[in-house]
């Protein structure tokens, strides 16, 4: 499991997108787990790495069998099975007793689109196939502009929750703090998509750290 109580950061984490020793051991597992749900293209295309050579077969036999290397992915099928039953009605927010600013933040509840529900499900899959997932409560950079009520509205400017997969995490620290067990130190990778001049697309990783 991630460490506890460590109160500094120790040096060979101080490279922004190295991971620390519990991510890095889980890291080939987590490779294994996502190749396999990916599906049997992505189980040839790891080649030896999952589908080893048998011992004398040459180079022309193991590509024939490994593209005759069919897969019944088992492993999709429990995951979806698993998720399916506490998600099989929508989840439904407690109106009497939320106010109308969370019902509405619960509509768009990552700022991107998906409503708590679909939110949950999707963290839900992936924390099952992973063994374990991030969810980080934060809020956008409000820069050094006053923060007034009419810029919350116009700016949409509030709180919203953020899933970050287990191999998306490089470092988690936590320690006791009065007595509890709180997270004191995060780092963890986002990728996206840009375009070049040529406007061909290319792969962004941007690192933060908490």
């Amino acid at each position: 499991m991630p460490q506890e109580d460590n109160n500094h950061i120790p040096k060979a984490l101080t490279k922004p997108d190295r991971k620390d020793p519990f991510h890095t051991k889980m890291g080939p597992k987590w490779d294994k787990i996502r190749t396999v749900l990916s599906g049997a293209d992505a189980l040839r295309e790891a080649g030896e790495k999952y589908t080893p050579r048998f011992e004398q077969e040459d180079d022309k036999t193991y590509k024939r069998r490994l593209a005759k290397t069919d897969l019944t992915n088992v492993l999709e099928d429990t995951i979806e099975n698993a998720v399916a039953k506490p998600f099989s009605e929508p989840l439904k927010i407690d109106e009497a007793n939320s106010t109308e600013e969370y019902i509405e933040w619960a509509k768009d509840i990552d700022r991107q689109g998906s409503d708590l529900s679909t939110f949950a499900e999707d963290v839900f899959y992936q924390s099952i196939a992973d063994g374990l997932g991030y969810i980080l409560a934060d809020s956008p950079d409000i820069g050094s502009e006053p923060l007034t009520v009419k810029r919350q509205k116009d700016e949409n400017i509030r709180p919203f929750l953020l899933f970050i997969d287990a191999p998306s995490m490089l470092a988690f620290r936590r320690s006791n703090v009065n007595g509890a067990l709180v997270p004191t130190y995060i780092r963890y990778i986002v990728e996206s998509t840009d375009f070049d001049e040529d406007s061909k697309p290319i792969e962004v990783k941007t690192v933060h750290e908490i």
